[in-house]
């Protein structure tokens, strides 16, 4: 059996599956759309009509096909959204005689054509379908116009072009996106300014919102914490640019106007250090000069590399009272920098590239220059080669160590010259101590080792001394967790994903460090995408399913099957989860089902938004967007009072900031 249609009673426990295309082949049921509470239709291909419509009706458990538009086995449902008005179902449809025209279905009328907007083929080719109240939305190809916004009652005569966005016959391809009163707000395509968001009234008169969006949205972005409750970033307002800004208990203020005026410094990497020195670099278009740059709490210093005044230094790496960084020097070689923050001065470590491949914790730490190992304490006398790797190279490595530790330990990805594998590898800085743990995995993407998020902890940082990988072996289908603790009898495979054959091969990552283990996603086929919790056993790799069945609280279908990653918190993870009730909301996990709960909604309703999440101190912060529609700006959670997620006064734990 290929990929079919299952139905899970929560109730009963069970899981039923349709075999619509019977046989080893797949039918992929898609664009799953639910009418009322026992109809569900979607589109499928039973292997000799095409991909048609068909319905699953729960009264009586039966599944049924109910077009054939194409005859044949050609597609008469074209892939995209379906939607549903007053009972009856929507899609774009596809026959030999009007290409692909906005058609419809209901149990008393069957399929008819609603408009033939585009006479002939390839028809106007309706997608993006929504309904809002009593009217649908869509973009539709028209003859004079191109690809525009079209609007629909339902019936032949009440459907037609709403309104040209791009005048003429270019195309806006329109997203409809929400509806405020009598206001159709839509995304679309401008070919000077790429997206563009505007309104449509019912009658047709756009207005293009794009102007007062920007100005009212800082886009805050690379987002660091410095473990106190503060946090460094860049953001953008239309009298600054894009600058750095700092958010602490205080408040929120300008760290300094680098580039003068609008202009931008478009920073590049931060590293908010404990004792509030804020190291940055910036981009190379940027108006200014490409150089590291130091802000003490009061005043911004500039760390010059190179005479010509851009070094471009890249990666941000704390080693002590030390920050490593790769960039230029004055013959234009990429070397590694040592930069001391408090005296203000740098020093040049090496004479060859890193490509900023540096693992660093306690007082030292390991880098790689192609196939050797090197270890650092910051200083040209304390760099020294570890090893040579044997007739092959290192490709990556990974801190091992979680800060409490004096010297660096790290695992590496080494290869062979002649093999056609990844073996994981692992250092304690000695030559002696760099040796082989698990050999055999994927040359291409099999040791994937997390990086650190916006210089915040990595996903998989290290907890008591391991690490937890999301690994795939060569000639494995299915990712696999390892856990290791940098030695071989320490390393073992916690789990057995490829022997569940509707898992998601790749849909496996690491969200967060949560207490003495790690928070992740799984997708598996009874459970769809759901968080679980790994304390590196076997028997504490545990499933916290927050939506029974297969449609998981984290849908893989979204455009981006990658999560945002969670933060700790003291003795919490906080992360976005997906629930048919409220859309994307932040939840709290202590790494149990009944420890699993959610907060308090900032966006009520059931569309929500998933937030990518950095931690400092008790506090989260990221970039969302306000409950009433309010521009992408800074928003922080501070660990509330009560588990409700709300703090005394009834509000949510969330506040909006922006510079």
């Amino acid at each position: 059996m290929g990929r079919e249609l299952g139905v899970f009673d929560p109730q009963a426990g069970a899981l039923e599956i349709h075999d619509v295309n019977a046989g080893a082949n797949s039918s992929n049921p898609s664009n799953l759309l639910s009418v009322g509470s026992t109809r569900l239709y979607f589109q499928a291909d039973d292997g000799s009509t095409g991909d048609e419509l068909w319905r699953y009706h729960e009264s009586t458990a039966v599944v049924q096909r109910l077009t054939d538009l194409m005859p044949g086995s050609g597609d008469g449902v074209v892939s995209g959204p379906m939607t549903s008005l007053e009972g009856r179902v929507y899609f774009a449809g596809t026959d030999p005689a009007t290409g692909s025209e906005l058609y419809r279905y209901g149990p008393l009328g069957g399929v008819s054509l609603v408009a033939d907007l585009y006479p002939g083929t390839p028809g106007s080719l309706p997608s993006r379908l929504r309904t809002f109240g009593d009217v649908l939305v869509f973009g539709a190809l028209f003859e004079n116009e191109g690809q525009e916004l079209a609007i629909s009652d339902g019936t032949a005569a009440g459907t037609s072009l709403l309104t040209d966005i791009v005048p003429g016959s270019g195309a806006s391809t329109p997203t409809p996106v929400a509806r405020v009163a009598d206001l159709i707000l839509v995304s679309s395509f401008d070919p000077e300014r790429d997206g563009v968001l505007g309104s449509a009234s019912l009658t047709g008169e756009w207005t293009d919102l794009s102007a007062s969006v920007e100005e009212s949205s800082s886009r805050p972005e690379i987002l660091v914490g410095d473990s106190q409750g503060a946090f460094a970033f860049a953001a953008t307002t239309p009298e600054l640019g894009t600058e750095l800004w700092i958010a602490d208990r205080s408040g929120v203020r300008l760290v300094h106007d680098v580039a003068p005026g609008s202009n931008s410094y478009e920073p590049r990497d931060l590293l908010l250090r404990a004792d509030g020195r804020l190291v940055a670099t910036n981009s190379s278009s940027s108006i200014v000069s490409s150089e590291p740059l130091v802000w003490d709490g009061s005043t911004i210093h500039q760390i010059n590399l190179n005479e010509s005044g851009h070094s471009e230094p890249r990666g941000l790496h704390a080693v002590g009272e030390l920050v490593l960084t790769e960039a230029e020097n004055a013959s234009g070689q990429r070397v590694l920098w040592a930069l001391d923050p408090t005296a203000l001065t740098a020093e040049q470590l090496t004479t060859e590239r890193t490509y900023d491949l540096v693992a660093s914790c306690g007082i030292d730490a390991l880098f790689l220059i192609d196939d050797q190992l090197w270890r650092t304490d910051g200083t040209a006398l304390g760099t020294q080669l570890v090893t040579t790797a044997p007739d092959g190279a290192f490709w990556a490595i990974h801190a091992l160590c979680d800060g409490g530790e004096a010297d660096t330990r790290a695992l590496l990805a080494y290869q062979s010259t002649d093999g056609d594998t990844l073996d994981l590898w692992a250092s304690d800085g000695t030559a002696a101590g760099t040796l082989e743990l698990m050999p055999g995995f994927d040359t291409s993407r099999g040791l994937y080792f997390e990086m650190p998020h916006a210089l915040s902890a990595s996903p998989s940082a290290p907890r008591q001394g391991r690490v937890l990988l999301s690994t795939l072996a060569a000639g494995s289908t299915h990712r696999e967790l390892v856990v290791t603790d940098g030695t071989p009898a320490g390393t073992l495979q916690l789990t057995s994903r490829e022997l569940d054959p509707d898992a998601d091969p790749d849909g496996l990552y690491l969200l967060a460090p949560l207490q003495d283990g790690w928070l992740l996603q799984d997708t598996r086929g009874d459970t769809g995408a759901e968080p679980w919790f790994s304390d590196g056993t076997v028997a504490g790799t545990r499933l916290l399913e927050v939506v029974a069945g297969p449609v998981g609280s984290r849908p893989n279908h979204l455009s981006n099957p990658r999560p945002y990653r969670g933060a700790q918190v003291s003795d919490v993870a906080v992360l976005s989860l997906f629930t048919p009730e409220r859309g994307f909301e932040l939840w709290t996990t202590d790494g149990t089902l009944a420890g699993t709960l959610p907060l308090a909604e900032l966006w009520p309703g059931v569309q929500g938004e998933a937030l990518d999440l950095v931690a400092s101190g008790d506090r989260v912060l990221a970039a969302g967007h306000g409950p009433n529609g309010e521009g992408l700006e800074l928003v922080v959670w501070e660990k509330p009072l009560f588990a409700d997620g709300f703090d005394s006064g009834g509000v949510s734990g969330w506040s909006q900031t922006s510079p």
